[in-house]
């Protein structure tokens, strides 16, 4: 007879929820656990704002007061790391506040 045992998947490294299958505790089964948010996984978890080439939707139009341009997403390893990269942003016209007389 096989001893099946489960944990829950938080007790192991990589891994936030759901729960893990030891079959004769030979072979550990994590298909049913969820991963821990991780950036640079090309998917928006946790606190991410993006990752990748997903933006969450947000646009640099969306942001303050730019015009457009295009929206980046900080590479991991960045100390901006999944956040939005506003640098290429086009700030228009400028705005009355904005510390420059137009």
């Amino acid at each position: 007879m096989k001893e099946v045992k489960k944990e829950t998947a938080p007790s192991f490294n990589g891994y936030s929820g759901g729960t893990t299958k030891c079959d004769n505790c030979q072979f550990t089964d994590f298909s049913q656990c969820i991963p821990e948010p991780k950036c640079g996984d090309g998917t928006i978890q946790g606190t991410e704002q993006c990752d990748g080439s997903q933006l969450g939707l947000m646009t640099c139009q969306k942001i303050d007061s730019f015009t457009g341009g295009p929206l980046g997403c900080y590479k991991a390893g960045n100390p901006f790391e999944c956040t939005w990269d506003e640098s290429k942003c086009d700030a228009g016209q400028g705005f009355c506040g904005d510390g420059i007389i137009n």
